[in-house]
């Protein structure tokens, strides 16, 4: 079993998608169950809007429980634009683990995000130039990675080409611009050392480790299940808890009928409570635009139909590939 640790929903089942890409059985959890058959864990720890201290404590928390449950190995979900406590989580985490070094890249180079000459920078330009300086909670005032990681505890931070040797300690922020930079990052995976970063670098890492991207098209004729996140989601989970005590697994995904995204009349979709992220398919790989649009529009009237008083605190889209 391979475990991950993030500290949002949305994270958690961002990887639990590409887990199933790659033909894994996923599940995404809030709390970790003492039997699973799965074959990724993805645990939300809820942790990146709140203190520093707790995040650590989440984490460490989950990581001593993934190990507890003989994880092979476990992956630190970091966003791939350095916001939320990052640094504190990995130390914590190390410190569960007993590692003394960390790997941590967190670069999308399909997306454009890359990591050169210790700058951050999206779609050419550095972050601190682009929307990413508006955000609300992270707003990106440098491009500097070691600056958007804020200060560092007892553990040393360096950042490395692919050229470079890597420190025996400390945590180290790999750059990358390329695919093959990724994969030169996941040939460094051992024993010793905690991996981190965005979903393209856990991609790498299974594709490293000899597994085989599935086929995934679904078909238009049979029933389509997609993950509801978004920026309500910390929202989506209080209201789940408070409606559902006997709620297991706490992952909520929207059941739509194939004919309603194709634009046929298929009646409206229902809410279900689902055991695994199986349903984590990513609307982007259908190669099918429209579908997407058809599909929040699908939630949006479901959200206003059945639970208008919360209907403004959600965003749904498909968990991306």
């Amino acid at each position: 079993m391979i475990g991950v640790i993030a500290d949002d929903l949305t994270g958690a089942a961002e990887l639990s998608g590409v887990g199933l890409r790659y033909g894994l059985r996923a599940e995404v959890v809030t709390e970790l169950q003492s039997r699973s058959d799965s074959e990724l864990i993805c645990v939300d720890t809820d942790s990146r809007a709140g203190l520093p201290a707790e995040a650590g404590r989440r984490a460490a928390e989950a990581a001593g429980k993934l190990a507890a449950s003989r994880a092979h190995w476990i992956y630190k979900k970091a966003d791939s634009v350095l916001r939320g406590h990052i640094l504190v989580e990995l130390e914590a985490m190390m410190n569960q683990l007993g590692l003394k070094r960390a790997l941590l890249v967190p670069a999308n180079p399909s997306l454009e995000r890359v990591v050169r000459n210790g700058q951050y920078f999206v779609r050419g330009k550095p972050i601190h130039q682009t929307d990413f300086r508006l955000d609300p909670e992270y707003p990106r005032y440098t491009s500097s990675v070691g600056e958007l990681l804020g200060a560092s505890g007892a553990r040393s931070v360096h950042v490395c080409g692919t050229d470079d040797p890597l420190p025996l300690r400390g945590i180290i922020i790999g750059e990358a611009e390329t695919t093959d930079d990724l994969r030169h990052w996941a040939s460094r995976r051992d024993g010793a050392t905690l991996m981190a970063g965005a979903a393209e670098f856990f991609a790498t890492l299974l594709e490293a480790s000899g597994l085989p991207r599935a086929n995934l098209c679904p078909r238009w004729d049979k029933d389509l299940h997609f993950a509801l996140h978004g920026s309500g989601a910390r929202f989506l989970k209080s209201w789940k808890l408070s409606m559902n005590r006997n709620w297991e697994r706490r992952h909520l995904c929207v059941a739509v009928p194939g004919q309603k995204l194709a634009g046929k009349d298929a009646g409206a979709p229902s809410v279900i409570a689902s055991r695994t992220a199986r349903a984590c398919h990513a609307l982007n790989s259908l190669a099918a635009r429209p579908a997407a649009s058809r599909f929040a529009n699908c939630i949006s009237e479901y959200l206003r139909e059945k639970i208008t008083p919360w209907a403004p605190a959600f965003s749904a889209a498909a968990v991306a590939a």
